[in-house]
């Protein structure tokens, strides 16, 4: 028997539905992060929501599967949109997925790209966080795939290394 929070085996594949992984990219996160919105949501819930934080939508469980669950991939997007779009009297670091972040495809084509020209024109990673206006950590973070590059950040590295990013490498997310 199927409930709310149960879903049938055959239905999982269909594109509605997401796993923690998809989840985790489509916000851009890492997998255990997307477990810890899931479990401090629960908890939150629990005490009744009094901060306002969007809450992390409940997964379903996958009929005859004691480990695995999925999304709606609806449900998703629309946590994605309230984090947001979420107040400035509500604490807590800012969601990560915000508009103006290359996806996590093109953030990867811009590292390989700076990386490739740091060492054929012999620039400093040093130069390269002062050209763009953030410290080393932050930079170590983009060039390493943790954090995403930023859409405003492109012109300066396109700036300072005097060549336009290749077509295709810094384009935007497209949802």
């Amino acid at each position: 028997m199927v409930s709310a929070q149960t879903i049938a085996l055959e239905d999982v594949v269909r594109p509605e539905y997401v796993t923690y992984k998809q989840a985790a990219k489509m916000i851009g996160v890492k997998h255990d992060t997307v477990r810890v919105y899931q479990t401090r949501s629960r908890r939150i819930e629990k005490e009744g929501n009094k901060t306002g934080l969007p809450l992390f939508p409940t997964p379903m469980r996958i009929e005859g599967m004691r480990a695995s669950a999925v999304f709606r991939r609806a449900d998703i997007e629309a946590y994605i949109a309230e984090q947001q779009n979420r107040g400035d009297s509500i604490t807590g670091r800012p969601p990560r997925n915000a508009a103006d972040r290359l996806d996590q495809d093109a953030s990867h084509g811009v590292s390989e790209w700076l990386e490739k020209l740091l060492s054929e024109r012999s620039i400093s990673k040093a130069e390269v966080a002062r050209a763009v206006g953030i410290g080393a950590g932050p930079l170590r973070s983009r060039m390493s795939g943790q954090a995403r590059w930023r859409t405003a950040e492109v012109p300066a590295l396109e700036q300072l290394l005097g060549e336009k990013l290749p077509t295709g490498k810094g384009s935007k997310k497209r949802r």
